[in-house]
């Protein structure tokens, strides 16, 4: 494996390890490791994780030739910009789900899969001691 840094030097057959013990670590090194921390972390997974499991549900229904239903969770964040809050990353990535739901919709209707985005709809933002007890 080569590792290029800035100055143009590879390191050669280097193995890392490298476990955060906590979620700041985690995004500490993330923002190291993927330069555009937080917009990459958030496409990668808002999106492509979406993405991934939808593939997979499709694969097994395709395999087993069952019918099926698979719903995206959007948000209102898809069709609007958050006038207040830096969250451009995250508002792209949902605009991404929507966007991705329409065209897989259209895709795997061949396979009689269905596809539908639900723009989940709150009542402005939620923090963590807004549904603290819900559950």
């Amino acid at each position: 494996m080569d590792l290029w840094l800035q100055r143009g030097c590879s390191m050669r057959h280097q193995h890392w390890s490298i476990r955060p013990k906590t979620v700041d670590e985690f995004w500490i090194l993330m923002s190291i490791f993927l330069p555009v921390c937080p917009w990459g972390c958030t496409l990668i997974a808002k999106v492509t994780g979406v993405f991934l499991s939808a593939k997979a549900a499709t694969e097994e229904m395709i395999r087993t030739k069952s019918e099926g239903s698979i719903i995206l969770i959007a948000s209102m964040s898809a069709y609007i910009a958050n006038r207040g809050l830096d969250c451009v990353a995250y508002n792209a990535s949902k605009a991404g789900v929507l966007q991705m739901g329409r065209n897989l919709a259209c895709e795997w209707g061949k396979y009689k899969i269905r596809v539908n985005v639900f723009p989940l709809v709150v009542p402005g933002r939620l923090t963590l001691d807004d549904i603290t007890g819900i559950y």
